[in-house]
């Protein structure tokens, strides 16, 4: 099917419902602007209503602006070869991305459900982990050195709040574990005040101080 219009403002093909008052279905603009359910097609392609696209083929938009692996089900943002779900990827500038709410009465708000752990991995170039922060599937809060099986740095309780510093069971609200060879607790007073002080729970009495001094 050739369409030839030698016309500068005539459209070249337009199809519509048979009784005229659905719309235009289907428009190609002189300019070669295509619109589906749109008679103002703005771009080149144009479409106003629910879109659907399916198949097995990979599929991209200005390169690796936007592509889908529909082999493996992820998209990729800036790369063609997605390794997760969505993988977004930049050669040459940082990479980011922007969560933004304009209203006064909402919150811009990141949630990772799952009903294992959930994770979140700081890796270098070679995407060798270097730090890992997790809530586990029991509701504890914990930082690792490196991966998941690397050394626990820190952990919160869920149940208790007891905060352990190189270890996973804390028996108190501030339990540190030290291996003998580093310091468990260093304090420096660079001022005038005590440098450690222990109060009850009115905060009334002080039945342990440490001053300036180490006295």
């Amino acid at each position: 099917l050739e369409v030839i219009n030698i016309t500068t403002a005539g459209d070249l093909l337009m199809l519509s419902s048979r009784a005229g008052n659905d719309g235009d279905r289907f428009i190609v603009k002189n300019s070669g602007n295509v619109g589906i359910g749109t008679a103002s097609p703005l771009s080149t392609l144009a479409v106003s209503g629910n879109l659907s696209v399916s198949g097995s083929t990979n599929s991209s938009i200005d390169g690796s602006t936007l592509a889908i692996d529909a082999t493996n089900n992820r998209v990729g943002i800036g790369t063609t070869v997605p390794t997760r779900k969505l993988h977004i990827y930049d050669v040459s500038g940082s990479v980011g991305i922007q969560l933004e709410s304009d209203e006064a009465s909402t919150d811009a708000v990141l949630f990772l459900d799952s009903t294992r752990d959930q994770i979140v991995q700081f890796r270098d170039s070679s995407q060798t982990a270097r730090w890992s922060i997790n809530s586990d599937d029991g509701g504890d809060f914990q930082i690792f050195d490196g991966s998941l099986s690397g050394t626990n740095v820190l952990t919160i309780k869920d149940t208790s709040g007891f905060v352990g510093i190189n270890t996973t069971s804390p028996q108190a609200v501030l339990n540190v574990i030290s291996d003998g060879s580093n310091v468990g607790a260093n304090v420096t007073n660079i001022g005038t005040g005590n440098s450690f002080v222990v109060m009850d729970a009115a905060g009334d009495t002080t039945p342990f101080v440490i001053d300036n001094a180490g006295s």
